[in-house]
């Protein structure tokens, strides 16, 4: 048998395989968010005078669809959308 010195382990840190985030929301989205939420704000707020209320609507909108759109894991969102075959 080893000895229990020769079977230690090497402490890994965890955060090592993950993607860089700032807070819930991933880096890679945070600059195309904020280009989505000032056009946004451009066409809701400045054009049409509509109030914040709608302006977060649409802001929030396209920011969600850009993140199904973009996101590196679209597929388990998407894939509810397939229908099952029926095997009959």
């Amino acid at each position: 048998m080893a000895n229990n010195s020769e079977q230690q382990f090497r402490r890994v840190n965890r955060t090592l395989d993950e993607k860089p985030r700032i807070g819930p929301i991933p880096a890679d989205q945070f600059i195309p968010w904020a280009i989505i939420w000032a056009i946004a704000y451009y066409i809701v707020k400045g054009v049409l005078g509509a109030s914040w209320v709608w302006t977060s609507c649409f802001g929030v909108w396209g920011m969600s669809t850009w993140w199904v759109l973009t996101s590196s894991s679209h597929w388990k969102f998407l894939s509810k959308f397939i229908p099952v075959p029926q095997w009959t």
